[in-house]
C-alpha cells in the first residue's frame, strides 16, 4: 500500500468532491477524489495549500494530513450527502466511518460533511 502525502499546485480540476472536514485547528478542509488514478486531494482553506494521497483509511489519512497520531482524532457531527438528500449519519456508518477508506464513500458517489477534534503535536 502506498502510504505518503504530497503538496501539489492547484490542480485544474481536483475531481470528485467528497468530504467537508472542520478541523479544530486547521479550519476547514475540502477533499476531493481523484477517480481514474484512485487518488484523494485535500484543499486546506486557512492555508491554501493542496495535497495528495492515495485512497487510504481515512482515520490514517487524516492524521497524516492534519499532523496528529491516529488513536487521537475524534469526530462529532458526522452527516452524509447523497443524491439530493443530506441526513445525520447512521449508527452503522458512524461506528465505522474511521476504519473506512476514502473509496467506500466516492464509489457510491456520496460526501460527508464532518466535525474532527485532534490535539496538536508539539
Amino acid at each position: 500500500m502506498y502510504f505518503y502525502t504530497v503538496p501539489i499546485p492547484e490542480p485544474k480540476n481536483p475531481g470528485q468532491f467528497l468530504a467537508c472536514v472542520k478541523s479544530n485547528h486547521f479550519g476547514i478542509i475540502r477533499v476531493f477524489w481523484n477517480r481514474p488514478e484512485y487518488q484523494v486531494l485535500f484543499y486546506i482553506q486557512n492555508t491554501q495549500k493542496w495535497l495528495l494521497q492515495f485512497n487510504m483509511n481515512i482515520r490514517k489519512s487524516l492524521a497524516t494530513v492534519l499532523d496528529c497520531l491516529e488513536r487521537d482524532i475524534q469526530f462529532t457531527d458526522l452527516r452524509v450527502r447523497e443524491g439530493y438528500g443530506n441526513y445525520e449519519a447512521n449508527d452503522d456508518t458512524r461506528d465505522g466511518f474511521l476504519e473506512c477508506e476514502w473509496s467506500d464513500f466516492a464509489m457510491d458517489f456520496m460526501a460527508v460533511d464532518v466535525r474532527i477534534t485532534h490535539p496538536l503535536r508539539s
